[in-house]
C-alpha cells in the first residue's frame, strides 16, 4: 500500500536533501587538490577547516559568544593544538573549527583542566561534533567518486578521529584512549598485517584484479564482543587502491570499497578489485591503502606493480 506523504513531509525531505547537497557541494569546492601539486598530501587541519565552514554549521558557529571563542583557542594553543589552517575564516567558522578541536582534544592533558565550558557552548561544541560526524559520513561515500587520492585518504583518517573525540593519531595517550574505547565494548586494538598482490603482466584493456588479504593478528574475543550496531559490524575498514600517473599527472583512485569484519574470530579478511587495464604498454604502479574510519592509527599501504603486454598469440587464418 503506497504510503501517503504531506505537503509538509514532502517539504522537509526536500529541504534536508538541498542541504545536503550544499554542505557536500562546498567540501568538494573546498577540498579540491591544487593543480600546482595535485598529489599534496592533506592535514587535518585542512579537513577541520572545510567541515567548519559548512553551511548546515553556520548557524552554531555564529551563536557562539566572542569570549567562548577566545578562551577555547588560549586553551587549545597551551597544548599545540592551534595551527593556520583556520586562518582566514569568517567568525563563525573559525567558531566551528575551534569548537571542532575542542571536542577533539578535551581529553588531551591539561585542555579540559584549564577551562570549563558554559553550559550554551558546550551544547554548541556537542552540536558541531555531532553535525561533523554525519558530513565526514557523507564525504567518505562523495570524496572517491571525484577520484580525488589524498583527500579521500584525509577524510577517512579525519573520520577516526571526529568518530573517537580523539586529537592524533600516533600520539600514545591518544591511543591509550583508543585501546580503552575499544575494550569497553569487548574489543581489541588492530594489529594488522596487509598483503596485496596482481598478475605481473596483463594484456591491453583485459580485467586487473588485485587481491587482498588482511590478517588479523589480534583475533579472538568473541565471548566478550559486543555488537554497537544493526549490521553486525565489529571493525570496518576502507580499501582505497591508487594508480600512479606520471608527472605532472594527478594520481587517480581507482576503487574503494569497505572491508568489514563480522566475525572477531577471524584470523583474515579478503577482498577483490577488478579494474580494466590501459591500453597502452608499459610498467604501472599502483598502491593499495587500507584504513580505519572508526578507530585511529590504523592504516596501512603496499605498492604493486603490473606489465601491460602485447597479445604475442597469432590470429587464427
Amino acid at each position: 500500500m503506497a504510503v501517503e506523504v504531506t505537503d509538509d513531509q514532502q517539504a522537509a525531505m526536500q529541504g534536508m536533501l538541498n542541504g545536503v547537497y550544499a554542505d557536500m557541494s562546498h567540501l568538494a569546492t573546498k577540498l579540491r587538490p591544487s593543480d600546482s601539486d595535485p598529489d599534496a598530501p592533506l592535514s587535518f587541519g585542512g579537513i577541520r577547516a572545510a567541515l567548519a565552514g559548512c553551511p548546515s554549521l553556520s548557524e552554531i558557529g555564529s551563536q557562539c559568544s566572542a569570549a567562548s571563542v577566545s578562551s577555547i583557542a588560549v586553551a587549545l594553543d597551551a597544548v599545540g593544538a592551534i595551527d593556520d589552517a583556520l586562518d582566514g575564516l569568517d567568525a563563525a567558522a573559525r567558531a566551528n573549527g575551534l569548537l571542532l578541536s575542542w571536542q577533539l582534544n578535551r581529553e588531551q592533558h591539561g585542555v579540559a583542566e584549564s577551562m570549563a565550558l558554559d553550559e550554551a557552548t558546550s551544547r554548541q561544541a556537542s552540536a558541531v561534533l555531532q553535525t561533523c560526524t554525519k558530513l565526514l559520513m557523507q564525504a567518505q561515500m562523495l570524496i572517491p567518486k571525484q577520484r580525488w587520492v589524498q583527500q579521500t585518504l584525509a577524510v577517512a583518517r579525519a573520520s577516526a578521529l571526529v568518530a573517537n573525540s580523539l586529537w592524533s593519531h600516533s600520539d600514545e595517550a591518544a591511543l591509550a584512549l583508543q585501546t580503552a574505547i575499544l575494550a569497553r565494548e569487548g574489543l581489541r586494538y588492530p594489529r594488522l598485517e596487509l598483503s596485496a598482490s596482481t598478475p605481473k603482466q596483463v594484456l591491453p584493456k583485459a580485467p586487473v584484479e588485485i587481491t587482498v588479504l588482511l590478517a588479523r593478528q589480534h583475533a579472538g574475543g568473541s565471548e566478550a564482543a559486543k555488537m554497537i550496531n544493526n549490521q553486525g559490524i565489529f571493525e570496518a575498514y576502507w580499501l582505497y587502491v591508487e594508480g600512479h600517473k606520471p608527472k605532472e599527472t594527478p594520481n587517480s583512485l581507482l576503487a574503494a570499497q569497505p572491508m568489514p569484519v563480522k566475525d572477531v574470530d577471524a584470523p583474515h579478511v579478503e577482498a577483490q578489485v577488478v579494474f580494466t587495464a590501459p591500453p597502452t604498454l608499459g610498467k604501472y604502479q599502483l598502491t593499495v591503502h587500507v584504513l580505519s574510519t572508526s578507530v585511529i592509527g590504523v592504516e596501512l599501504s603496499q605498492d604493486v606493480m603490473f606489465e601491460v603486454v602485447e597479445d604475442d598469440v597469432p590470429a587464427l587464418e
